[in-house]
């Protein structure tokens, strides 16, 4: 198993995050291809694992692209 996947599973907290500018919650999903969300429209945004990142800098990544779409 991925790395990353390991350590996102170990997380213990709430696997979410809030965009404020629409009061909107998005739940944050893991497989062995990377993070993932679903968008407002029902699109699925991902992030693919990078070993070369952190898990936060693959978060921030993602929510990067809540904030663009």
């Amino acid at each position: 198993m991925n790395k990353l996947l390991t350590e996102w599973n170990a997380v213990t907290k709430c696997k979410v995050f809030e965009y404020e500018y629409e009061d909107e919650i998005y739940q944050i999903y893991a497989d062995n291809e990377g993070l993932y969300t679903y968008g407002e429209n029902m699109a699925i945004l991902r992030v693919e694992w990078d070993d070369t990142f952190s898990l936060d800098e693959h978060l921030q990544d993602l929510y990067t692209l809540v904030v663009e779409e």
